[in-house]
Order: structure tokens, then C-alpha cells, then sequence
């Protein structure tokens, strides 16, 4: 009788002990899994946050790049008083820039006039490959950029429209898989990979030698430029041909010259203060009335 008691008593001891166990065993798997839960809720806040602020980033600059090519007409063609004449002109202009802040985020945005730039695809048809690589050393002044005229065509062939330039990568060497997008920004602010035509009221004297002097010639070039800078810039074509150009040469020419843009694009820059994106938009005229988008993204 006394054996069972005792062998009683160790049963209820060791099921006492097999309890306590089991319930630190049940709290310390709770705990892990209350810790496990918070860092998932953590992280799956952080992503949250993190995809929120992508979104206000992509949203944010979409709106810049709508509004800026929705008004380039008035952005690029200001008025501007005429203190002489006592009266308002409109002076078209190349680009201009503005900053701001929206939701948190600093957005940087540059409307250019892609008329205004070198046209690399013309210099490329017309003076070959070599020749528009040293241009576009010459153009950009960008040590940190390196030229390499990439899935192109030799350059004494003329190929199909897919043999175009018709983004930077096919201009630029990226090195390491790194570029700096502010130097490649500023390094494209006189060429360009896309329109046909040259607007000569807001192209720089240089972009206009380099555009118009393998058509006429250098001494025709420097007639043409003051006749540009005339109040008579409109009537080039008869005072050019009067100056000794072919009429062949000045239809060529009237090819290439405009008043007016056909292209546009908007750099947008992104500043959340952690990292930088950017965001690159051409909108480039085809025909009439007729566009085509080009739009890129880093």
C-alpha cells in the first residue's frame, strides 16, 4: 500500500514537471512567434511605405512631364517686354528649368527644345560615323562620359530607320554600370537623337555652322547667320540665293531649317533625399499633328 502511494506521488511529481516544460516550452514559442510576427509587420510597413513613396515618385513626375509638354508652347515662347518698341515680343528660348517641392519630394524638371540641338543622325547621314563622334566630343564636354556610337551602320552606308539613334545608351559607354545622369543631362544640351528639323531662332551659332555648313559651305554659313540675326531672318532663302547659294542647295537646306519647334523633351529629377531618380521624356513630331513618345527612366 505504501509503494503505491509512493509511486503515486512520482507520477503526480513528474506530471508536474512534464507541465511546467511544456509551458515554458508554449511561452518561448509565443514569444518567437510574437517577435517573428512584429519584424513581418515591421518590414511589411516599411515596404508599404516604401512603395507608397515609388508611387508619389512615378505619379509626381508623370504630372511634371504632362503639364511641361502641354505648355511648351508658352514655356519655350515667352513674352517678354520690348522696352524700345513699347510693347510685348515673344523670344522663343532653347530650355528652362524649375524647382519644387510636392509631397515631400524635391522634383527637378528641364523642358528643352529638341529643335534647338545637333541632330546626330544628320551629322551621321551626311558626314559619317567618325565625324559624329568627334561632334559629339566636341558638344557635350563631359569628361565623365565616354562616346561609344553603338548598333550602328559604317560610315559609308546608309541604312534603315532601326539604325538610328534613338536613345543614349547607343551613344554613351556606361562605365561599371554607373552614369551620372546630371552630367549626361548636361552633356546632351546641344544634341540630340530624335526630330529632323533645326530651329534656328533658338539653335546656337554653333549647332547652326555645324548643321548647315556641310550643306552650303562655310563662307555661305556665316552669310546665313547674319542674316538670321536680321530683322529680315524670314526671307533667308531668297537673300541666300542672291548671296551666290544653288537653289538645290537652299531646298536642301529649307529641308533642314525651321521656325519653329517640332521636339520637345522634359528631364525629370526626383530628390526624396535618399536616393535620386530620373526620368527622361521626348515627345517627337512625326508629321502634322502627328507625335511620337519616347520615354525612358533611371
Amino acid at each position: 500500500m505504501r509503494s503505491f502511494a509512493v509511486a503515486k506521488k512520482n507520477v503526480r511529481k513528474n506530471r508536474s514537471g512534464y507541465i511546467l516544460l511544456t509551458t515554458i516550452l508554449i511561452i518561448a514559442m509565443v514569444s518567437i512567434l510574437t517577435v517573428g510576427l512584429a519584424r513581418q509587420s515591421m518590414n511589411m510597413a516599411i515596404a508599404a511605405r516604401s512603395s507608397q513613396r515609388q508611387l508619389q515618385e512615378k505619379w509626381g513626375a508623370s504630372s511634371c512631364q504632362r503639364v511641361a509638354l502641354a505648355s511648351q508652347g508658352a514655356l519655350l515662347n515667352p513674352r517678354v517686354w520690348d522696352a524700345d518698341q513699347q510693347t510685348w515680343t515673344v523670344v522663343p528660348i532653347a530650355n528652362t528649368e524649375s524647382s519644387f517641392e510636392l509631397g515631400g519630394i524635391r522634383f527637378n524638371v528641364r523642358l528643352n527644345d529638341e529643335s534647338a540641338k545637333l541632330n546626330m543622325n544628320q551629322v551621321f547621314e551626311e558626314q559619317g560615323k567618325l565625324r559624329t563622334s568627334q561632334l559629339v566630343r566636341k558638344f557635350s564636354k563631359s569628361g565623365s562620359l565616354v562616346v561609344d556610337l553603338k548598333g550602328m551602320i559604317s560610315a559609308n552606308q546608309r541604312g534603315p530607320a532601326e539604325d538610328r539613334f534613338e536613345s543614349w545608351g547607343q551613344v554613351f559607354e556606361v562605365r561599371d554600370g554607373q552614369l551620372e545622369l546630371s552630367d549626361l543631362r548636361d552633356a546632351t544640351d546641344s544634341l540630340t537623337c530624335w526630330g529632323s528639323q533645326l530651329n534656328y531662332r533658338t539653335a546656337s551659332e554653333p549647332v547652326l555652322v555645324e548643321t548647315c555648313k556641310p550643306i552650303i559651305g562655310a563662307a555661305l554659313t556665316q552669310r546665313l547667320l547674319g542674316i538670321l540675326q536680321s530683322d529680315d531672318a524670314a526671307e533667308w532663302e531668297s537673300q541666300l540665293l542672291a548671296a551666290g547659294a544653288s537653289s538645290e542647295r537652299i531646298q536642301l537646306l529649307d529641308q533642314v531649317l525651321t521656325n519653329r519647334s517640332g521636339t520637345q523633351s522634359v528631364w525629370v529629377e526626383s530628390d526624396t533625399n535618399l536616393r535620386l531618380r530620373n526620368w527622361l521624356t521626348v515627345r517627337e513630331r512625326i508629321a502634322q499633328s502627328v507625335h511620337r513618345i519616347h520615354s525612358f527612366s533611371w
